[in-house]
C-alpha cells in the first residue's frame, strides 16, 4: 500500500498502541497544568477541537479566521451514497466557543454545488476585500472557484452562477493555491500549453465577477519555465503569495531530468512577466535531499524573506520500498539566493527523524508536512507523523499523529512551544490517525488547524471525519 506523500497524508502502517496512549496522557497533562503554547485550547469545543463527519474520508484542508474571527473550514468528503463514491465540498463556520455558527449556510454548514463528479482537488480558500468566501478546487483539465456571500449564500453574480470554471488544459495537479487581491482571485496551478506536453508552473487570475481578468499575461492565464530547454521538466505550483511590491510568487516543485523534484519558485509582476530580478530569469528551484522534495506552502516572514515548506525524502529503498520523509524548510532572499542566516548555512533545513537530519527528537523518518504559517518571528508547520517504522505488511488501525513544529526567526526549535517546551506537540485527536493540512492565526494569535482523524480498517476501507482546531500560542 503507497504512502500518499501529498494530497490526503500518508497512510499508518503499524499501529503501536502503546505509543498512542503515552502521546494522549501527555496532551491531557499538558491542558491539566495551564496554557503553554501549542497546547489545545480547551475553550473551544471543550476540547479544543471540533469534529464533522460527512460521508466517507472526511477531511478539512484549509482554515481561517474571518474579518470577525470567526474559524471557516473548508473541507471535502466521499459521497457514500448508493453508487460510484465520488468528491464533494463544503465550508463550516465556527462561532469562538467552537459551535457551529447557526447563520451560516444551513445549521453552521453550506454543501457547495459540484459541476461533476470528477473533482479531485483538495479545496482551498481565502476571504476576499468584501468579506466574502473565495473557495477553489479542480478537475484535471479545469479550475472551480465558488464564493460565498458572509451569510454563506452562493453569490449567483460571481460568474453568473457562483461558480466560475476556467479551463487551462490537462496537468492539473489535486494541490493547488489561492489567494485574493481586491477581489480578485489569483490560482496557483500546473497545466500543459503553450507547445509544451508535460505540466508547468500556472497562474490563473479571475476579476471580481469571476472572467479571467486578460491584464495578466493578456489572456488570464500565464505558464512559465523552471527549467531552461528541459523536455523533461514537470513542474507544479501549489500555492501563491503577494509581497509586499505586489509582486506574485509562485511556490511548488519541478521535476528535474530524473525522477525526482526539487523545490521551486517563481516571481512575476502583477502583469503576469518573470521578474528578472529574481533567481535567474524570475525562477530558481533546488534540492533539500536527494530524493523527490514536495514543496507545498509559501509564505513571507517579518524580512519579507520568501519560505516555502514541505516533504522532502531519501530515494526509496528499491527491494523493501521504505522511503524516510522529513519535514523541510527553505528561505531566500529577495532576490531569490538561498538565505544562508536560515540555520545550518545553505538556507534550507530539516526537520524530524529523531536524531537523523535536523536536531532534537522531533518526529520520526516517515514526517509529512502540509500546513505552514508566520506569527511575528515564529514559523509554524503542520502535518502528521508516523510514528512505526515502514512495514510491508502494515496492520490496522494505524498509529500516525498530527503536529505543529514551532520554530524560530533563525529556524530553531523554539523552545517555549510544545508541552515539553522542545519546539512541537503532537496530536492524535482521540483517533488512531489524524494529520493537519492547513495552518492559520487568528485576530487574538491564536493557532488555527484544519485536517483529518480516523482510522483505516484495511487496504480498502478506511474513515474519517473533518478536524478543526485552536491552539495556544
Amino acid at each position: 500500500m503507497k504512502r500518499k506523500l501529498d494530497v490526503l497524508g500518508p497512510v499508518s502502517m503499524v499501529t503501536v498502541a502503546a505509543m498512542v496512549s503515552a502521546a494522549a496522557l501527555a496532551f491531557a497533562s499538558s491542558l491539566a497544568r495551564g496554557a503553554t503554547p501549542g497546547d489545545l485550547d480547551g475553550s473551544f469545543a471543550g476540547t479544543g477541537y471540533a469534529t464533522q463527519a460527512a460521508g466517507d474520508l472526511a477531511g478539512g484542508n484549509a482554515v481561517l479566521a474571518d474579518s470577525l474571527n470567526r474559524v471557516v473550514t473548508a473541507y471535502s468528503y466521499t459521497s457514500n451514497a448508493p453508487g460510484p463514491t465520488y468528491n464533494q465540498y463544503a465550508v463550516a463556520r465556527y462561532l469562538s466557543s467552537g459551535a457551529l455558527d447557526a447563520s451560516f449556510g444551513v445549521g453552521g454548514i453550506v454543501d457547495l454545488p459540484i459541476p461533476n463528479k470528477d473533482l479531485v482537488c483538495v479545496p482551498e480558500m481565502v476571504e476576499d476585500s468584501s468579506n466574502n468566501l473565495l473557495v477553489a478546487s479542480c478537475t484535471f483539465d479545469t479550475i472551480y472557484v465558488w464564493r460565498l456571500k458572509p451569510s454563506g449564500a452562493i453569490d449567483t453574480s460571481y460568474a453568473g452562477t457562483g461558480m466560475a470554471s476556467i479551463a487551462v488544459g490537462n496537468g492539473v495537479y489535486p494541490v493547488i493555491g489561492l489567494t485574493q487581491y481586491k477581489n480578485r482571485a489569483l490560482i496557483a496551478t500546473s497545466s500543459i500549453g503553450g507547445g509544451v506536453t508535460r505540466p508547468r508552473f500556472t497562474l490563473v487570475r479571475l476579476n471580481s465577477a469571476g472572467a479571467l481578468d486578460t491584464t495578466l499575461a493578456g489572456t488570464g492565464i500565464a505558464r512559465m519555465n523552471i527549467l531552461a530547454a528541459s523536455a523533461n521538466e514537470i513542474s507544479r505550483a501549489v500555492d501563491v503569495k503577494l509581497d509586499s511590491a505586489l509582486r506574485i510568487v509562485l511556490g511548488g516543485r519541478v521535476r528535474t531530468s530524473t525522477v525526482d523534484y526539487h523545490f521551486a519558485m517563481a516571481r512575476l509582476s502583477w502583469a503576469g512577466a518573470l521578474d528578472a530580478t529574481f533567481g535567474t530569469g524570475g525562477v530558481t528551484s533546488f534540492p533539500l535531499l536527494s530524493g523527490p522534495n514536495f514543496g507545498r506552502r509559501l509564505a513571507f516572514d517579518p524580512k519579507n524573506r520568501i519560505l516555502l515548506s514541505g516533504t522532502v525524502c531519501k530515494p526509496a529503498d528499491p527491494v523493501t520500498g521504505d522511503q524516510p520523509c522529513y519535514a523541510g524548510l527553505a528561505r531566500v532572499l529577495t532576490n531569490g539566493a538561498l538565505d544562508t542566516s536560515l540555520v545550518g548555512g545553505t538556507g534550507t533545513a530539516i526537520y524530524g527523524g529523531g536524531s537523523g537530519p535536523g536536531s532534537g527528537a522531533f518526529c520520526t523518518d516517515y514526517t509529512y508536512t502540509y500546513g505552514m504559517t508566520v506569527y511575528k518571528d515564529r514559523i509554524l508547520l503542520g502535518g502528521a507523523c508516523n510514528l512505526a517504522p515502514f512495514s510491508t505488511t502494515p496492520s490496522y488501525p494505524g498509529n500516525q499523529v498530527s503536529y505543529v513544529l514551532a520554530l524560530d526567526g533563525n529556524g530553531n526549535y523554539d523552545t517555549s512551544f510544545g508541552y515539553t517546551l522542545n519546539g512541537y506537540t503532537y496530536y492524535d485527536f482521540s483517533a488512531p490517525e489524524s494529520f493537519i493540512l492547513g495552518l492559520a492565526i487568528d485576530k487574538t494569535a491564536q493557532i488555527l488547524a484544519a485536517g483529518r482523524r480516523g482510522k483505516t480498517v484495511s487496504d480498502t476501507e478506511a474513515y474519517g471525519e473533518v478536524v478543526t482546531a485552536r491552539m495556544v500560542q
